[in-house]
């Protein structure tokens, strides 16, 4: 990851699956690209689409809670110095002024 301010978190496991790519392409489509993406894999077994931006994908075990992978995801950001964190919905897609 670079030296961007800002992290901006999703969470893919197999239920997401049929609105991934609307989600990679709204991130890819937004106005102001000056963000990095943390993908955290929850079990998802697909290829994840590739971001213009470039992602930094890191799997995490299975029987973890929502809880615990959010915190794993703030202890991340915690320790790579970001200023700034956006948890996203990977089911979600987003203007491009998000």
């Amino acid at each position: 990851m670079t030296n961007i301010n800002t992290l901006l978190i999703g969470v893919v496991f197999e239920e997401v699956k049929p609105f991934l790519n609307k989600y990679i392409d709204s991130l890819n489509s937004q106005s102001t690209k000056n963000f990095d993406l943390l993908i955290l894999n929850d079990g998802y077994e697909g290829e994840i689409p590739y971001n213009e931006l470039g992602s930094h994908i890191i799997n995490i075990a299975n029987n973890k809670s929502p809880a615990q992978i959010r915190d794993f995801g703030i202890k991340y950001s915690i320790k790579h110095n970001y200023k700034n964190l956006i948890f996203t919905d990977t089911d979600d897609y987003y203007s491009q002024n998000y």
